[in-house]
């Protein structure tokens, strides 16, 4: 969805479609960074930002969640 460069690899309305159709059904995700961002519309750095992230992806998303990269 996001490659570690920040680049898009997706259309925003990929990206929507992604939230609203897949995630909720989805049993393990794993954004790495950039993508953990776009999808929770903010900055994802340092510990404390992911570990807010895997807690709030997990609003999106039933299963397990392993936010990757980082530190």
């Amino acid at each position: 969805m996001v490659a570690k460069s920040g680049d898009k690899l997706l259309q925003d309305e990929a990206i929507d479609a992604l939230k609203t159709y897949l995630l909720p059904i989805a049993s393990v995700i794993t954004p790495n960074l950039p993508e953990a961002s776009v999808l929770l519309g903010r900055p994802v750095e340092t510990l404390i930002d992911m570990k807010q992230a895997a807690t709030d992806l997990a609003q999106l998303c039933p299963g397990a969640i392993l936010v990757k990269g980082g530190i």
